[in-house]
């Protein structure tokens, strides 16, 4: 009876295991025809995720634009997460939904959302108007699965949007720093385990999003800082091609993370692999247009090697290139940052902390940083080798102290005995003086009495 007790009991336990295992590893698969095109302020284009979403109570199914940060190049529309509104409707002539009339009846509807209403209190609510887009700010009830644990998100509930793009139902904005990033916000509310989330690219060509993670070898793996706090960024240390040093060339000397569709190299960078590669690039052509075989045999003739303080970054030249509307191989440029895009996203399996603002790279090799235990010995040695050196040093300084007393004192008997040696002289000259006056008066009496 124990034993069948104990079965139980280890059947229950793998049971209970696997569940919070598949719990703490949720996935959202984004097929590749769920992805939209955007050009940012950079003039790149960046690919927008299009994932479902259950926004209020009762749900309501929308489809909103991920994105790692808002295609809105605008400071007043960054950082956040925008959801478009019934009110935003052709009768209201508002400009998107005009333009996009398939998916205007599908928008978020406020009034029958009764979790909106029990969880903000309209006397707080915010209203934002500017000549992009009139909303309010709000918080509703989400979530990504229809059997999922719902978590608040805040949001902008948008009723007037003048700008055209389609951005499906809304905006999801999980930029560096916005304090309203979903996964932050589901974590600080306890209802994810973790606040970090990555993009992945499985076997069967799909994009995998993944979040609420617990994984034992990421916990271990060193936290890269971000440079900014508004961007996916980081700084660079060391940057090299083929052992040489090309940090220098690298402008800001930062690299942004963004779900570029090719990823873009520095101006300066190509130029100098302009001239050390020339074999590679077309003659008479731009100064990053490659020979086209580059692209036809996916010729990637060099590495860019990245140096950060925690990680060393190993990069295909063949991130960077891309061949245009005109068959012509060109490395992608940019005018400032090295850009790092979707591509090394997925591959490299970035993962990010929304929270802490920092990155993990998974698939990337550490830097070697020595244990602060092996100094331990050298610090021993040191702090002895310093000691006798504090000692010898008040040794030598109370020596020299004596000799500075001793060569005074024999100064002052110098002195003394100068003074003396002055005086006595003085007194033998006035002695020899007197002495020979003496003399002078005798002789001059003897001369008057010899003349008597």
């Amino acid at each position: 009876m124990n034993k069948i007790h104990l079965f139980f009991i280890f059947v229950y336990s793998i049971m209970a295991n696997t569940l919070d295992y598949h719990m703490s590893q949720n996935i959202i698969e984004i097929k590749n025809a769920n992805i939209s095109v955007f050009e940012d302020f950079r003039s790149q284009n960046v690919i927008g995720f299009n994932i479902p979403l259950y926004l209020g109570t009762p749900s309501q199914v929308l489809t909103v634009t991920l994105f790692l940060s808002s295609p809105v190049n605008m400071t007043f529309a960054q950082n956040l997460n925008m959801v478009f509104n019934s009110k935003c409707s052709v009768q209201n002539k508002c400009p998107y939904a005009i333009k996009n009339l398939k998916i205007s009846n599908l928008f978020y509807d406020e009034q029958k959302s009764s979790s909106l209403k029990s969880t903000i209190d309209k006397s707080s609510k915010k209203t934002i108007e500017n000549y992009l887009f009139n909303g309010n700010a709000v918080t509703d009830q989400v979530k990504f699965f229809p059997s999922d644990i719902s978590m608040e998100m805040n949001f902008v509930s948008v009723s007037h949007f003048n700008l055209q793009e389609q951005l499906n139902d809304g905006i999801i904005d999980l930029s560096n720093g916005n304090e309203n990033n979903i996964f932050t916000q589901g974590y600080l509310q306890k209802k994810l385990i973790s606040p970090k989330f990555s993009f992945s690219y499985d076997k069967i060509g799909k994009t995998d999003l993944k979040f609420n993670q617990t994984d034992q070898n990421q916990e271990n793996l060193p936290a890269l800082q971000t440079y900014s706090k508004q961007f996916w960024d980081f700084q660079m240390v060391g940057m090299q091609i083929q052992n040489i040093n090309v940090l220098a060339l690298a402008h800001f000397q930062t690299v942004i993370i963004q779900f570029y569709v090719i990823s873009a190299l520095p101006k300066k960078i190509v130029e100098h692999l302009n001239k050390q590669y020339s074999q590679y690039f077309f003659k008479g052509g731009k100064f990053n247009q490659l020979n086209s075989e580059v692209c036809f045999k996916g010729i990637s003739f060099v590495d860019i090697v990245i140096y950060t303080q925690e990680y060393k970054l190993v990069i295909p030249l063949s991130y960077f290139i891309y061949l245009n509307s005109n068959y012509q191989c060109k490395i992608n440029v940019s005018r400032t940052n090295l850009l790092f895009g979707i591509q090394q996203i997925q591959n490299q399996n970035i993962v990010f902390d929304p929270l802490n603002s920092t990155l993990y790279f998974p698939q990337d090799q550490l830097m070697k940083h020595v244990s602060i235990q092996l100094y331990y010995p050298i610090f021993l040695i040191g702090s002895i080798q310093l000691f006798f050196l504090v000692l010898l040093f008040f040794k030598l300084n109370t020596k020299y102290i004596l000799l500075l007393e001793e060569n005074a004192r024999w100064k002052q008997i110098f002195s003394i005995n100068n003074k003396l040696s002055k005086s006595e002289a003085k007194q033998i000259q006035t002695d020899q003086s007197i002495q020979k006056n003496h003399i002078i008066s005798e002789l001059t009496q003897l001369s008057k009495e010899t003349m008597i």
